[in-house]
C-alpha cells in the first residue's frame, strides 16, 4: 500500500497526473477491499497529498474529511496531524487556510524546528499566505521551508519552495521582477535536477509571464509548449488549465 502511494506521488512528479489519479483510487479501493484500517488511512493520505499537489481543493476536502473521521475513529495520530494540516490548505477561505496553518507553522520556524514534510506544509502555509498578499509572511516562510529541506535532504521540496518564492515576489510588483525570475530559474534547476515535471511546468508558467511583459514573448511561448508537451493527459487540472490560458494569451 505504501509503495503504491508513493508510486501515485512519483507519477505526478514525472507528469502523468491522470494515471497518479487512477493509481491512488486503485490503492484506496484494494485497501478497502482488504477491511485493514490502516492501510486505508495510509491510502488516503497519499491521495490527499496527490490531490493537493494538483491544487484541486474540493476532492482534497472531501478525502481529508474521511481521513479525519477514520483517524479519530481508530485513534492513528501520526495521519492525523498531518490530515489536519492538509484540512486547513484545503480551505477556499485563504484567509483562514493562513492562519490556521500559520498557528502551527509559525512557532516551528521561530523554533527553528526540523521534520519530514515540513517543507511541504510550510509551502501551503505560504502559498495561502501569497493568496491573501502577504509576500513578507511568504518569504519569510519560504526561507524556514528551504533551510529545513537542506537540513532533512529533501531536495524534491526545493522546486515547489522556489517557485513560491518567485510568485511572492512577483505579487510585490513589477520592481521585484527580476528576483522573481532568478527565483524561478531556481525552481526550474531544482525541478529538472529532481526530474519534476509537474513542477517544472508551473515554473515555466510563471517565467513565461514575465518574459512576456518583458516583450520576450517568442522565448516564453517556446518555453511553455515545451514544459507543457512534458505533461501526459491533466487537461481539467489547475496547473495545465493555467499555463494552457497563459500560452493563449501571449501567443
Amino acid at each position: 500500500m505504501c509503495g503504491t502511494g508513493q508510486l501515485a506521488i512519483a507519477l505526478l512528479l514525472s507528469g502523468r497526473p491522470d494515471e497518479a489519479l487512477s493509481t491512488a483510487a486503485g490503492a484506496k479501493e484494494l485497501a478497502a477491499e482488504l477491511g485493514h484500517p490502516q492501510s486505508i488511512a495510509l491510502a488516503s493520505f497519499h491521495r490527499c497529498t496527490l490531490l493537493m499537489g494538483i491544487g484541486d481543493r474540493a476532492p482534497a476536502r472531501r478525502e481529508v474529511a474521511d481521513l479525519i473521521a477514520l483517524c479519530r475513529r481508530h485513534g492513528f495520530s501520526a495521519f492525523l496531524r498531518p490530515a489536519l494540516l492538509y484540512q486547513a490548505a484545503a480551505l477556499d477561505d485563504r484567509r483562514a487556510a493562513h492562519t490556521a496553518l500559520g498557528e502551527r507553522i509559525d512557532p516551528m520556524r521561530k523554533g527553528r524546528r526540523t521534520g519530514y514534510f515540513v517543507p511541504w506544509f510550510a509551502g501551503d502555509c505560504a502559498e495561502a499566505a501569497i493568496d491573501i498578499g502577504d509576500s513578507k509572511h511568504a518569504l519569510a516562510i519560504l526561507d524556514y521551508a528551504e533551510w529545513v529541506a537542506g537540513m532533512t535532504g529533501e531536495e524534491t521540496h526545493l522546486g515547489r519552495i522556489h517557485l513560491l518564492r518567485g510568485r511572492a515576489l512577483r505579487s510585490i510588483g513589477p520592481e521585484r521582477s527580476a528576483e522573481a525570475a532568478d527565483a524561478l530559474h531556481t525552481g526550474a534547476q531544482w525541478a529538472s535536477e529532481t526530474a519534476n515535471r509537474w513542477i517544472g511546468l508551473q515554473v515555466a508558467t510563471e517565467l513565461a509571464e514575465i518574459f512576456a511583459e518583458m516583450g520576450s514573448v517568442e522565448k516564453a511561448g517556446a518555453a511553455l509548449v515545451e514544459a507543457l508537451d512534458a505533461i501526459e493527459g491533466g487537461v481539467a487540472t489547475p496547473p495545465v488549465r493555467s499555463a494552457r490560458a497563459v500560452l493563449e494569451r501571449i501567443t
